[in-house]
């Protein structure tokens, strides 16, 4: 689960294997991101800073990242060794460690 840094806006990845976004005052559903069901389950996600991005990894050892607005998927990053467990945007934004 991640949190925006206004605190207005919450992303989850749940037992229903999907990505969801809700709006913390009223908890409703904004948005459900699509994802192939190949990709595995959804394990980590996380928003970046400026709300643009938001990246998951799955059970298949790769990071997807979405457009916050869109939940049109834009990259992805595959080749790890294991199942990515942890992920963090750098400051500026550009860059993320997983």
């Amino acid at each position: 689960m991640a949190v925006d840094l206004t605190s207005e806006t919450v992303v989850t990845v749940g037992q229903d294997k999907k990505i969801k976004t809700f709006d913390v005052a009223t908890r409703r559903l904004i948005r459900s991101y699509n994802h192939d069901k190949v990709f595995g389950e959804p394990i980590k996600v996380i928003m970046d800073p400026s709300c643009t991005y938001v990246v998951c990894s799955f059970s298949n050892k790769s990071i997807y990242i979405y457009d916050f607005m869109t939940g049109e998927m834009v990259a992805k990053a595959t080749g790890h060794a294991e199942i990515v467990t942890g992920v963090i945007f750098l400051p500026d934004c550009k860059h993320i460690v997983s």
